[in-house]
């Protein structure tokens, strides 16, 4: 029960510190951004397979783009810098079946996503 309850308050948490900046949803992700290029992402396929998590942007940013990967406990799982457009998240490290959280940064642009890992 404690750790339902630890879960809920890092969602919650989550939820309230970005709602300002991304948003937050199982479709793509758009981030709100005040700059003349915003931050796209298709994250796929959905739901992924424990070696298959692809990150794309659909227009490279300026700034290399920083991917973590967060357990639902909020534990980081996966640290990623990349400069390529395709991204596959677990070309090394193969992902447990669960619901994971992926934070997607770039300069000020930041974005997360809700992933399931059949």
């Amino acid at each position: 029960m404690k750790n339902i309850a630890y879960t809920v308050l890092f969602l919650l948490m989550i939820s309230i510190s970005y709602n300002s900046s991304a948003q937050f949803d199982n479709s793509n992700l758009y981030a709100s951004a005040s700059s003349s290029s915003e931050l796209e992402v298709d994250i796929f396929p959905y739901p992924a397979t424990p070696y298959n998590l692809n990150v794309e942007f659909k227009q490279m940013p300026e700034d290399n783009a920083q991917i973590t990967v967060y357990d639902v406990h909020g534990n980081m799982i996966m640290d990623h810098k990349t400069t390529t457009e395709l991204t596959n998240l677990c070309e090394n490290k193969a992902l447990d079946r669960g619901k994971y959280i992926i934070e997607i940064k770039s300069g000020s642009q930041r974005i997360m996503k809700r992933v399931v890992i059949n």
